[in-house]
């Protein structure tokens, strides 16, 4: 706690090898520390110069810029990093976040993309670069995306209904159809495809099919809890303000609950 006395011997350490990367790293480290910023930054800095090859010194120099939402010098800093230490997946995924932020799409893209050069296929990588796909407006690219998360997990047909809304809401009804019934067959219980189909009724004011969807999965013997309770918390959030829908909420419980059930989920959501 004597930074009085560390500052004196830092700078001393700078009259005995004014050069020293050490002794400005650690001095600016302490100057940053004693809100001195931009005497302590511009030591950092100095410091990455003179051993531009110790990462981190450059990882301290972009938690500051990164601090003060500095995000052209951030990424300067960041992009070295990543040069310097080739494998460091998170300083990749950083670096996707600023462009993003800074509306890069295609940069962010790029990092993301290098991430999966380190790791091999991540769905939260593809995920991430479909959405910034259908950002940019390349459905193609967002389409191929997807596709190759179905093709990396051909038995979770939950990336078949991802792709199936996507062509939804790009207005192919016919392909987006194909793709349900080809999960439907594989997976009837698929709560994802019924949630979809649902959610398709309701935002095109379809509002007897999505009643009726609705009612015959909620009263389904077949339809596991985990469906119910979902279709449950869309009949909640419905209810939400008026009086009449939550007394149908509370005899739609004991109308389900009256018959066996499988776990406690719907028990614990009442």
């Amino acid at each position: 706690g004597d930074y009085s006395s560390a500052m004196e011997l830092y700078s001393h350490c700078l009259d005995i090898s004014p050069m020293s990367a050490s002794a400005m790293y650690n001095l600016g480290v302490l100057n940053t520390y004693l809100m001195q910023d931009s005497v302590g930054v511009g030591l950092i800095r100095q410091a990455c110069e003179r051993d531009s090859a110790n990462p981190w010194y450059l990882e301290t120099l972009a938690s500051i810029y990164l601090s003060k939402r500095d995000a052209d010098n951030a990424i300067t800093v960041l992009e070295k990093m990543a040069r310097l230490q080739t494998r460091r997946s998170d300083v990749l995924s950083q670096l996707a976040s600023m462009y993003k932020g800074k509306g890069e799409t295609d940069k962010a893209i790029e990092a993301l993309d290098r991430i999966e050069l380190l790791e091999g296929k991540n769905v939260q990588i593809s995920m991430e670069k479909h959405a910034l796909y259908m950002s940019k407006g390349d459905k193609d690219a967002a389409f191929r995306e997807l596709q190759s998360l179905c093709e990396e997990y051909p038995h979770d047909m939950n990336y078949e209904v991802m792709m199936a809304n996507q062509y939804q809401a790009a207005g192919d009804s016919a392909k987006a159809s194909e793709i349900y019934d080809r999960v439907r067959r594989k997976d009837p219980r698929n709560v994802n495809l019924h949630l979809s189909r649902l959610a398709y009724y309701k935002d095109n004011g379809m509002a007897e099919p999505y009643a009726r969807l609705r009612d015959s999965l909620l009263y389904d013997p077949s339809t596991g809890s985990e469906l119910k309770g979902a279709l449950l918390r869309t009949i909640i959030d419905e209810a939400q303000g008026d009086s009449t829908k939550q007394a149908l909420v509370v005899q739609t419980f004991d109308s389900l609950l009256a018959k066996p059930q499988e776990d406690v989920s719907l028990l614990t959501l009442k």
